[in-house]
């Protein structure tokens, strides 16, 4: 399946939405600017676009975007294995009926695509799973890094400073957002993997064909490869060898997508709203454990 979506994630085809992502991105800081401070950021900014961004993408209908994004949080929501199964099933029984319509009525999406270009060759169900992929791993994770980069920065108001004076810094500012986490939040991800060939770890021998859990977090806070690694530096050299996304054959397809987006946000927020702050203290900010991706549920900010 993965190599189905490979090609609707291309660089190429990323780039292309960079213009309407701007756009999502400036008509939500207008919906926060207008507001009464304290504003959740996290309502206003960081869940919507991800959220408007995979929906563009799988051509859901401006209507049902609200409650398709919360039911692609609730099933990530380890806290009841039962409410967390139910959403996952309203989830599926909304994609296959969305890949339904879009065989009758195609449009300029992903679904529509795979239905002309693999038409018999893939079922309904089969492409309403991909369409589930796209959805579940496609925003979360996003999501919460817009949360998290706000928070490096205003901990950091020099670099906040030398960003807001210099937008063309926002990809180095993402590239840290990336790699670091805030407190131990974000920071703490895993990823599965086998083991090619046999390999010691310290006084540990891993066999090949071994599963192993890897702690993407503690690589990018090495600092064999990254001096200082605790700071949040835009001079940062070679900043792109984090491994947020992975590496290898394995790899995150959404990695350009999500440089995007964030690349969007973080060099329009400051200079849309230079005296931005927490409207709360940072200690009683609720990280979510119960959820497999983390994050919060709101960030009031005050301008």
């Amino acid at each position: 399946m993965r190599e189905l979506l490979v090609p609707r994630f291309s660089t190429r085809r990323m780039r292309l939405m960079k213009t309407r992502i701007e756009h999502h991105v400036d008509d939500l800081l207008d919906q926060l600017a207008a507001g009464t401070a304290p504003v959740d950021l996290h309502h206003t900014l960081s869940f919507p676009l991800p959220t408007m961004v995979v929906c563009d993408l799988l051509g859901v209908p401006l209507a049902d975007r609200e409650r398709f994004g919360q039911w692609a949080r609730g099933t990530f929501d380890q806290s009841d294995n039962q409410h967390s199964a139910n959403t996952f099933q309203q989830v599926v029984d909304y994609m296959t009926e969305l890949v339904a319509r879009k065989r009758i009525e195609p449009g300029d999406d992903i679904l529509s695509e795979l239905i002309a270009e693999k038409d018999g060759a893939l079922s309904d169900a089969d492409i309403a799973q991909l369409g589930n992929a796209v959805l579940l791993f496609g925003y979360e994770t996003t999501i919460v890094r817009i949360d998290l980069g706000v928070l490096l920065l205003l901990r950091n108001p020099a670099q906040r400073a030398l960003l807001a004076e210099n937008p063309e810094l926002a990809p180095a500012a993402v590239e840290e957002i990336l790699r670091l986490g805030v407190g131990g939040k974000g920071s703490n991800a895993l990823i599965p993997r086998y083991a090619h060939s046999d390999i010691t770890v310290g006084e540990t021998v891993i066999r090949t064909g071994d599963a192993v859990m890897l702690a993407i977090g503690a690589a990018n806070i090495d600092g064999r490869a990254f001096p200082d690694s605790d700071l949040f530096d835009l001079a940062r050299v070679k900043p792109k060898s984090h491994l947020a996304f992975g590496h290898g054959t394995r790899h995150c397809i959404g990695r350009v997508l999500a440089r995007i987006e964030l690349t969007a946000v973080f060099e329009r927020l400051f200079r849309r709203l230079p005296n931005l702050q927490l409207a709360v203290p940072e200690e009683s900010l609720r990280w979510q454990e119960h959820r497999i991706t983390g994050g919060f549920d709101e960030l009031p900010v005050s301008f």
